[in-house]
């Protein structure tokens, strides 16, 4: 039953990114069509077609603690359809109403939790989300955040509970039960290689050397944004202006306000000093 490897992150720390190298990586250290069927590799797990059609029902009439409910049984009947299934994940990793784990463990490999400075995700998040950096650090600074709520019947996907940036780094790195390898986007930016290696040696994967450069060189962020400019992408939200925005780090310096900055370290101090990021 363990052949789920969730690729969990809050929205907009470089969940993408990684599943992109790893597509690459898998085929070999191949270039990769952002729009074409690697991306069905690292498929977000709330998508709401293979929700529906899992169990054979119209999840828009249902409200969204019904629908949260069931989460856990879909999860597990893709573990029996598929062997090891590699997911895209935003949800705060913990537990329902009715007690059940929203991804339990007894279905669960690995998570490979992404975790990025939240000043520069903030930045992103706007982009992607199409509102101010305002309205981005109070959705992150709140413990009750849901994408997708149910208000948006049509939405491709089922609502999914964020909690707050901290809170949804706090449910995977310390409340979580599941075997996790923990990955900051800055170590990836500076070294994506030895990540790549990790997550094999952790998967009990072999890899060559000639692979990872070729992940490496077809998952830079230049080479994608590339190809969205050129081609759309898929993933992005119709009201934003692109997907991939700058993916640099340490883009918060120069964008965003003292008054921003001491909020967000007033709201996420102590997780942000536990990985890193406190200070300049």
């Amino acid at each position: 039953m363990k052949r789920n490897v969730w690729i969990a992150s809050y929205p907009k720390s470089g969940n993408t990114w990684m599943r992109m190298a790893l597509a690459s990586l898998f085929s070999g250290g191949e270039a990769i069509d952002i729009n074409g069927k690697e991306t069905s590799f690292g498929r977000i797990v709330s998508d709401r077609y293979a929700f529906d059609k899992s169990l054979d029902i119209d999840s828009a009439g249902l409200t969204e603690d019904e629908v949260a409910e069931l989460q856990p049984l879909v999860y597990k009947k893709f573990s029996n359809l598929f062997g090891r299934t590699y997911w895209k994940v935003h949800d705060a990793w913990g537990a329902l109403p009715s007690g059940e784990i929203l991804f339990p463990q007894d279905i669960t490999e690995l998570t490979i939790y992404i975790i990025r400075d939240p000043r520069d995700v903030v930045l992103s998040y706007a982009n992607y989300f199409s509102c101010d950096v305002d309205e981005a650090i109070r959705h992150m600074a709140n413990p009750g955040h849901v994408l997708a709520r149910r208000s948006a019947k049509l939405a491709r996907q089922i609502p999914q509970r964020l909690s707050s940036w901290s809170g949804h780094v706090a449910s995977w790195t310390e409340t979580s039960d599941l075997p996790t390898l923990v990955v900051r986007y800055e170590d990836m930016f500076h070294g994506l290689g030895g990540i790549l290696k990790t997550i094999c040696q952790r998967l009990d994967l072999d890899y060559d050397d000639t692979a990872i450069a070729g992940a490496i060189e077809h998952s830079r962020f230049e080479a994608l944004k590339s190809q969205e400019m050129a081609n759309g992408f898929k993933e992005k939200m119709s009201k934003s202006i692109s997907f991939f925005s700058q993916g640099k780090t340490g883009t918060w310096r120069e964008r965003l306000t003292p008054e921003q900055v001491l909020r967000i370290e007033r709201d996420h101090g102590a997780m942000m000093a536990k990985f890193g990021y406190a200070g300049t």
